[in-house]
């Protein structure tokens, strides 16, 4: 009887604060990100696809100081770090010794959705964006969260789509579901998170070390 009360008034409750609508949640998720100017997180990624060769499962921290500038440090297993300075993006891969460098300035005329964290550019301009139903397994419709489809308006970005989870609360990023154009998946789920706090400059500095090999990823325009 107790159990029939408790879902009859979390029906009710429901009934007298219906979930937002596409605009208003887009409205409240977008206000959150400009009011958040730097932000640091754990997280865990799960990637699958016949790239990856499989599944994996990596861990490490994330730090955000807009604009433009991220590390993503992986701890586990250790071996990868990933800077934007504000000018350009450097992946560094430990095990082969190999700096791979990109011009931020090329990601953003392609769309990339990788940097909308980091970035000022309103979310409806880089993507055509939809409310996503709950999961299956969610005790109630509304378990907390909200979910959102992303659709990249760039087919440059090599982004097919991506699912944004947030909570129905302060409207952060909690999780964040890309899918690229061949099938491979990659969630990565944040937890930890801290906002608006200052971390130190030397974090997004990044001077490829002594004997690596520097890979330049950006097309030589005057060859074009």
């Amino acid at each position: 009887m107790k159990l029939v009360c408790a879902l009859a008034l979390s029906a009710l409750l429901a009934a007298d604060n219906p979930a937002p609508g596409l605009e208003e949640t887009i409205r409240r998720v977008q206000a959150a990100l400009d009011a958040t100017r730097s932000l640091s997180a754990a997280f865990n990624q799960e990637t699958k696809g016949k790239t990856w060769g499989g599944a994996q499962t990596l861990k490490g921290r994330l730090w955000i100081q807009k604009p433009l500038k991220m590390r993503w440090e992986y701890t586990d297993p250790p071996g990868l770090l990933i800077v934007a300075d504000g000018v350009a993006l450097w992946r560094h891969d430990q095990k082969e010794n190999t700096v791979y460098r990109e011009e931020l300035s090329d990601l953003l005329e392609s769309g990339s959705p990788g940097l909308f964290l980091a970035g000022e550019t309103p979310l409806t301009a880089l993507f055509d964006i939809e409310l996503s139903p709950p999961p299956k397994n969610a005790t109630l419709k509304n378990d907390g969260q909200i979910r959102l489809r992303l659709f990249p308006k760039s087919f440059r970005s090599g982004v097919k789509g991506m699912a944004l989870t947030v909570d129905d609360g302060a409207y952060l990023p909690r999780e964040i579901l890309i899918v690229d154009h061949l099938g491979a998946r990659s969630k990565l789920a944040f937890t930890d998170m801290q906002t608006n706090e200052a971390a130190p400059a030397e974090l997004f500095t990044f001077t490829p070390p002594s004997g690596a090999r520097v890979v330049s990823l950006t097309k030589d325009k005057n060859k074009e």
